[in-house]
């Protein structure tokens, strides 16, 4: 797969083109085979509205998909949350893909 990778806490704004309107991915966290980390929750917001956002995940729960979710053109902020101790949460935003409206 690929995606984005960064370290919870993190914020990462994409700007959606114009024309396009649905987003769909997944989103989890790097798999370290440690056991540290509380685990994470992750949202997608637009304009200050959440669209989207996911239960708890931990290091060891598999990837939880969304979409497609309405989106407009413009920034598309993607952040996670750490849910504590968090020196191995990697945020993992999965096979994103943006497809016309």
């Amino acid at each position: 797969c690929t995606g984005i990778f960064a370290h919870a806490p993190s914020t990462v704004t994409l700007t959606v083109p114009q024309g396009y309107g649905r987003l769909r991915g997944a989103v989890g966290l790097q798999d370290w085979r440690q056991r540290c980390g509380n685990g994470a929750s992750f949202a997608i917001t637009q304009d200050g509205v959440e669209l989207w956002a996911s239960p708890a995940r931990g290091s060891y729960d598999p990837a939880v998909a969304f979409g497609p979710i309405d989106v407009a053109a413009g920034p598309l902020v993607l952040t996670t949350s750490p849910r504590g101790e968090y020196s191995c949460d990697t945020a993992a935003w999965l096979d994103l893909e943006l497809a016309p409206r």
